[in-house]
């Protein structure tokens, strides 16, 4: 068996992708990304194209802050200000000002919607893509390709732009039955399209590792939230505590072996 100290009494190796979500949202945040790979405790990186710091983030990309083939696209349907105007218009997902409202979306929605979610996201897409930059693969801010509706749409703009994998909805955390099918459902609708054996948050993971460990090999992902606290120190913006505290039982652990979607 292996635990969470490292400890081990045969070499099982685990692939295990750490992935720092909302590279882009400002400055402030993708310095701590920048930060988090420096200091090895993620190995990807996901850019969402319709926030504040999405020019800061290419930059550092390009001129190699980040390192190559770990950056993804993260698609936002919850936070900030469309790109599309059709978007703006639509109340399912946006208020009056034309902002995401970030409110719960249904599991179905009219053909407007559905209309509204494929141009944006594809503007979205588009913008990413023109910056000549290639990318490992899709998520989404708060999930939202997991919904029925807009994974749909995901997985065909995946397609439509050659992008290899999609990260596929929780699996690693306990949940009722009727989640659990719909997560089932899902991730099977991913198709030949590339994903991890697991993802989950570090809380997901810190439960499930000794199921994770008995796998013969596999790729894991766990999503965190890097920003820097007032004394300048890593924390996940989630959970509020160091980062580095957060992660060490995996990331000192000789079971495991940090990678990127690259190598999916």
């Amino acid at each position: 068996m292996i635990s969470p100290n490292g400890g081990t009494s045969e070499a099982i190796l685990i692939r295990l992708i750490v992935n720092a979500d909302d590279f882009g949202y400002s400055s402030q945040v993708n310095a701590a990304i920048v930060k988090a790979f420096v200091d090895g405790l993620v190995s990807s990186t996901t850019l969402m194209p319709n926030m504040p710091g999405f020019d800061n983030a290419v930059a550092l990309i390009r001129q190699g802050s980040i390192p190559a083939n770990s950056t993804g696209v993260h698609l936002n349907l919850f936070e900030g200000e469309p790109l599309t105007e059709r978007m703006k218009a639509c109340r399912v997902f946006c208020d009056d000002d034309g902002r995401f409202n970030g409110r719960r979306i249904p599991f179905s929605a009219p053909r407007h919607c559905l209309d509204a979610v494929r141009l944006e996201l594809d503007a979205q897409l588009k913008k990413a893509m023109d910056t000549g930059l290639a990318f490992t693969h899709l998520d989404s801010h708060a999930h939202r390709h997991t919904n029925w509706f807009v994974g749909r749409v995901v997985i065909d703009l995946a397609q439509k732009y050659g992008i290899p994998a999609i990260r596929q909805t929780t699996n690693l955390g306990k949940s009722g039955l009727q989640r659990t099918l719909l997560r089932l459902l899902y991730n099977w609708r991913l198709g030949s399209l590339r994903k991890t054996c697991y993802f989950g948050n570090i809380p997901d993971m810190h439960a499930a590792f000794q199921r994770i460990c008995n796998m013969a090999d596999g790729v894991v992902e766990i999503m965190c939230h890097p920003v820097c606290n007032d004394g300048d120190q890593l924390v996940d913006a989630e959970f509020k505590e160091p980062l580095a505290e957060l992660l060490a039982p995996f990331i000192g652990s000789s079971a495991i072996r940090m990678c990127s979607y690259s190598e999916l």
